[in-house]
Formats: C-alpha cells, structure tokens, sequence
C-alpha cells in the first residue's frame, strides 16, 4: 500500500490524535512539544510542555491530556539522537498533563499515586464514564541496575483518585479499550508481549483465570518492542512495534480480539511507535515513523470508532 509523508524532520513524535478537520495532533518526545500537523506539512505549536510529552487523548470536558514521562535520567539512546537538547530533557518527575489547546497553558493535574511519584506515564485512554486508563513504562537507571515497578492505572471522572490496578516488574506501553467497552489491553514494552482484562466496572479489572493469563500474545525471537495500540471497530488490536536496530520487526501488526496474530505492514523506520485510524472516510492508518520525525498515512483495510470525547 501506497505511503504518504505529511511532514518529516519532527523530534521522535507520538501520540497522534485526528482532529475534527482532518489535521493530526502529536506530541514531539524529545522537542518538548505538542504540534498540529496538516497534509501538506503545515506545522503549528500548540504547547511546550516540560519533560518528554508522549500519548495524549481528550477527556470529556474538551482539554487535551497528555501523559508526560518526565524526561530522561540519563541521556542513553534517545539523548543521543540528533538534534536533542539534553538539557532540556533533564528528568523533573512523570505527569498527567491538562493542556488547554485553544492557549498552549499546560499544568500538571497527577505528579503521584498512593504518596509516590509518577515516574514516567506514557500513554492513555478515556472510557465512556469519563474516567480514564494508563501506563507508567517506569525509569530504569542501567548503571546502578534499578529500575522501577510499573502498571496500569485508572482515574474516575472527577478526578479524585487515582490507584494502580495492575503491577508490572516490565515495562507497560500502549493501552486500549474494545469497541464495546468490555476489554483493556495494553502491551508490555521490552518483553513483547499483548495483555488482555475484561473490565467488570470502570477502573476495575477481571483476574486472570490461571497467572498470567492475561498475556494473549508473545512475540518470537528476535526480540520486538510493542510500543502503542490501537484498536478497530471490528476490534482487532493494532500495535505498533520495533525494537531501535535493523533487528526484529518494525511496523504495525494487527491481532484478533483473542490475541492471534492476522496482517503486519512493515514500515522504513526503526522506531515505529505509534499507530491510529481515520474513523470516518476512507479507511485510512495514521503512524508516527520516530527514527526519522515523520507522520505518515497510508490506505488501510478499517475505521476506529470515532473518539469519545473531542476539543472545545
């Protein structure tokens, strides 16, 4: 299938979100930065929010949230990339961010969870309650060989809580909400791996009938990073997926609810990292193409259900 660039030189983006006139919202990882992205390449800053920006997604009173890692530790493979201001980029802690997009003004409405720290939320989701889902992929330090427990998280509606509902010792990176709202699934970053819960209520979780019967997909050898998710009205689960070399697989791969592997599209960049679809129209797949900063589109075989909530 045909690609086309909307726009390259971006600094490693993510977080793509299809706006009503058919522009794209996206978050510039390593720019610091929440940018609007039309066709023909027009670009338009719409907040510069400190740390590293990642998933963003509108909740029901028409702000834009962002779920904000914090910024590097350590400079390691990301500082390293042209172009990157390290400075910058110094860790001040994870965030959920509010962003007004008619005015850029950004806060920080979640810094912690239970009296500790956020350390580095990465991606999120609004269900039909208003509450919403996400990760914490955690920090790692490789020189002192520490790194973080990680999960999954939920806020209710008025934001008065916020409580970890499923621990991880290993990274979690996307999540998503099945069309009829009954499933989350979310993928664990440097293992590979799709997980599936039913939800029983907003922010509560089915256990697993067996341990780790939630894991509905592992990706063989060579390892594959599983970065973020999206999931189609006919409820196939899209996953974007690399793992930083010419190693493993880089592109989108699409599963069955039940976690069988169906369609993959291989795309020309070591860091595909995230993936969503047009919900009205042609079918059509928008993906963030890292390695190099581009936004790309190109024909695809199905919608997503049009979001729940949009902008102001």
């Amino acid at each position: 299938m045909a690609v086309t660039t909307w726009i390259d030189g971006l600094k490693f983006p993510e977080g793509p979100v299809l706006m009503p006139d058919g522009s794209v919202l996206l978050s510039e990882l390593l720019g610091n930065k929440v940018v609007q992205v039309w066709p023909d390449g027009t670009k338009k800053v719409i907040a510069e929010p400190e740390g590293m920006p990642n998933g963003l997604a509108f909740g029901p009173d028409g702000y834009l949230y962002c779920a904000n890692m914090g910024g590097l530790l350590k400079p390691g493979i990301l500082g390293s990339m042209p172009g990157v201001d390290v400075a910058r980029l110094a860790y001040r802690g994870g965030s959920i961010q509010r962003i007004d997009v008619a005015t850029g003004e950004c806060i920080d409405i979640l810094t912690e969870c239970e009296g500790h720290g956020l350390r580095a939320p990465d991606d999120l989701v609004f269900d039909s309650s208003g509450g919403f889902w996400f990760t914490d992929i955690g920090v790692t330090d490789h020189d002192t060989r520490k790194a973080d427990e990680t999960g999954i998280y939920y806020v209710p509606a008025d934001m008065s809580t916020v409580k970890r509902v499923v621990r991880s010792t290993v990274p979690t990176n996307g999540i998503g909400i099945s069309p009829d709202g009954s499933r989350l699934y979310w993928t664990e970053y440097l293992t590979g791996r799709l997980y599936m819960r039913r939800i029983t209520a907003p922010g509560v979780l089915a256990e697993p009938d067996v341990p780790f019967g939630d894991c509905i997909f592992t990706h063989p050898l060579p390892v594959t990073w599983f970065d973020s998710l999206t999931v189609g009205v006919n409820g196939e689960i899209a996953v974007a997926v690399h793992n930083g070399t010419s190693q493993g697989r880089s592109g989108v791969i699409t599963f069955s609810p039940e976690g069988a592997e169906v369609h993959f599209m291989a795309f020309d960049d070591d860091w595909t990292t995230h993936v969503l679809f047009s919900f009205d129209g042609d079918p059509t797949a928008y993906v963030t193409l890292s390695g190099t900063g581009r936004l790309v589109s190109t024909p695809w075989h199905y919608h997503q259900l049009r979001p729940l909530y949009g902008p102001r």
